[in-house]
């Protein structure tokens, strides 16, 4: 029985197959209305690795023993030189075009990439203020996280399971069936969990697996008319989840068994397959199958670089550029990198060398990451001021006062409303969603020695009854009752009102005036509506990069560039729906911020005096300002509408 990796029989269908694995992850990418269901290359991906990797194991333990060192030295020897290569390109080009925030991220992923554990790092990021996907050059590296998981684990239970003489496909089964069911247990509940942990997506490799292991029996005759029919049918079945599967959904779960089954039943066609001759086999095929690691590879952080610096405004002219300079990349990669490594013989002490490259990387990514993206770089120049790492949390009571989206509606602090001290000062309470939760540092500050100060506030929440999920609902329902026993004088309702409103399930401005119905109801004698504030279509410190970049010159005190003209337009909607409601005021927090020059981009000359440090989320600077604006919020007057 032969030992090694090369005593696996080379198979050009299976290269084949990873034509169409990494083909459909590529046009998904670049063109994701074109193939939605691209993203399930990974799938087939995985059910290969199974495949291979287990036969791998499994004849060597068969034969002359497995050796764990040689193993992992050929699994080094065939990831990590173009990883290598790939997240030190990636890093270069961050350190010359990212602001401190960005490269510090893409520090974290460059080490989670290097210490394999990515699939961990964007599992942890997953949040509501994450960076867009988009925006992250090397999320692509999840999958491959995942595979190296595998290659640790795997080895060591099958070298276990052969030597307490456990019946191995049993084994496979057992893991497969286990893996399966975590998965099923957890993408409905935690979507993100079952999409990037290993306990959710080993069963892939397994499937893999278990046809190494029905392989490793011996060779059994089948029919051609059989061996045809599972060639046709893997192809289809890949081909429906191409078509069916959609990325906004659920995955894995049951749909993963379309890309799965369909890379099983082409590996286990055969060679000799309809299909796998004359498709899968074609010299096209399998040279892309060829190049398919590296090209992986490459093609993300040419997109990702794409979109971070606006390059032809996301045109498809770009993205097939992008897929076209991978390609050639990933040739180059595989002919002076790859091939002529994997092609020699390597010592112990040569073969360190190809670890050195990576244990450099994650140290680079981690010093660019606890170093805050070596801000050093911007020193002296206009874009340190745009690139300063703003504590949103710091001043916000962010899990007291303002609640994430999942806390329970009663998990508000009694410290979120200041107690009564027997002098008789008035009562504000601040109402809203996180926006709402950034303008109560500033609202404080204003207010403060004039007035209690009450604030209740959850993301994606708008301060509506019976509006936006179900725990909002529950949310603002305990928001009412806390409004009865509390009894504020002056109410303020604020939120992100321009997406509500342009939200597919569309906030009412009706439901906003019963909300104020109730309120006037439970005895509040005063109600402002805070208008929406001005938001940029990116990271307001990126806009102000680009225009650095593009004009040169100081930062500008006001701008247009990049602000969504949907709050304008809200704003306009706001005003002459609340002047037709009674007791409420209005307060247009965009014609505070704004005027025909642009909208505000700091307030106070120093990194802390930018209006905000994402889209749109005030900082305290900022809405201290706002607060200001807004004048008297103590006395019962009301105050002019705009």
């Amino acid at each position: 029985m032969l030992t090694s990796e090369h005593s696996l029989k080379y198979r050009r269908d299976i290269d084949g197959l990873r034509a169409i694995a990494v083909l459909a992850v590529l046009a998904f990418h670049a063109f994701p209305s074109a193939l939605p269901g691209g993203f399930i290359g990974v799938d087939i991906f995985f059910v290969i690795s199974g495949f291979l990797i287990t036969s791998i194991i499994l004849r060597s333990l068969a034969g002359d023993g497995f050796s764990y060192r040689d193993f992992y030295a050929r699994r080094i020897e065939r990831i990590f030189p173009a990883l290598a290569l790939v997240l030190a390109a990636t890093f270069a080009v961050g350190w010359h075009v990212l602001l401190p925030g960005g490269l510090a991220q893409l520090g974290k992923h460059a080490a989670a990439g290097a210490g394999f554990v990515s699939n961990f790092a964007f599992w942890g990021e997953a949040g509501y203020f994450d960076s867009a996907a988009e925006t992250k050059p090397l999320l692509h590296l999840w999958s491959l996280a995942i595979e190296e998981q595998f290659y640790l684990i795997w080895p060591l239970l099958l070298g276990l399971a052969w030597k307490r003489k456990w019946r191995i496909f049993g084994v496979v089964v057992a893991v497969a069936a286990v893996s399966f069911a975590i998965n099923l247990g957890t993408v409905h509940s935690h979507q993100t969990a079952a999409f990037y942990s290993p306990a959710s997506r080993f069963w892939e490799l397994m499937v893999g697996g278990m046809l190494a292991c029905w392989r490793l029996r011996g060779p059994r005759a089948q029919s051609a008319a059989l061996t045809h029919s599972q060639s046709v049918a893997g192809l289809a079945l890949i081909v429906l989840g191409l078509i069916f599967i959609r990325g906004g959904g659920a995955f894995p779960g049951w749909w993963a068994l379309l890309p799965t089954l369909g890379a099983f039943l082409c590996i286990a066609a055969g060679p000799s397959g309809i299909v796998n001759r004359y498709v899968l086999g074609a010299r096209p095929m399998v040279w892309i199958g060829l190049i398919s690691y590296p090209l992986y590879l490459w093609h993300w952080p040419l997109l990702a670089y794409a979109r971070i610096l606006d390059i032809g405004e996301g045109a498809w002219t770009v993205r097939a550029a992008a897929l076209v300079l991978s390609f050639v990349l990933a040739y180059l990669t595989f002919k002076f990198v790859e091939f002529p490594i994997r092609s020699r013989a390597w010592n112990r002490v040569a073969g360190s060398m190809l670890v050195a490259p990576m244990v450099a990387i994650f140290a680079l990514g981690l010093g660019a990451y606890t170093a805050n993206g070596f801000g050093f770089r911007l020193e002296g120049t206009p874009l340190a001021f745009a690139s300063h790492d703003y504590d949103f949390k710091i001043d916000s009571r962010s899990g007291e006062c303002w609640a994430s989206s999942t806390d329970s509606p009663d998990v508000y602090a009694k410290t979120c409303v200041d107690r009564e001290d027997g002098s008789g000062k008035p009562l504000v309470m601040l109402w809203g969603d996180s926006h709402a939760g950034r303008f109560a540092a500033g609202l404080r500050r204003e207010v403060d020695g004039k007035a209690r100060f009450a604030v209740f506030a959850r993301d994606s929440c708008p301060p509506i009854v019976e509006f936006a999920y179900p725990r909002c609902v529950e949310a603002n329902s305990y928001v009412l009752s806390q409004v009865s026993k509390i009894k504020p004088d002056t109410v303020v309702l604020f939120g992100h009102w321009a997406y509500y409103l342009a939200s597919p399930s569309k906030v009412s401005l009706q439901d906003l005036a019963a909300t104020a119905a109730q309120l006037k109801a439970a005895g509040v004698s005063r109600i402002i509506v805070m208008g929406p504030a001005p938001t940029w279509t990116e990271p307001l410190p990126k806009v102000l990069a680009e225009l650095h970049r593009d004009a040169g010159g100081a930062i500008p005190v006001r701008t247009t560039s990049k602000l969504a003209k949907e709050v304008a337009e809200a704003d306009e909607t706001m005003a002459r729906f609340a002047a037709g409601v009674p007791g409420v005021e209005y307060f247009s927090t965009f014609k505070a911020m704004c005027n025909e020059e642009g909208c505000l981009t700091y307030t106070v000359n120093s990194p802390e005096g930018l209006t905000t440090w994402d889209y749109g989320h005030l900082t305290t600077s900022a809405a201290q300002y706002v607060a200001r604006q807004m004048g008297s919020l103590v006395d019962s007057a009301p105050s002019a509408r705009p």
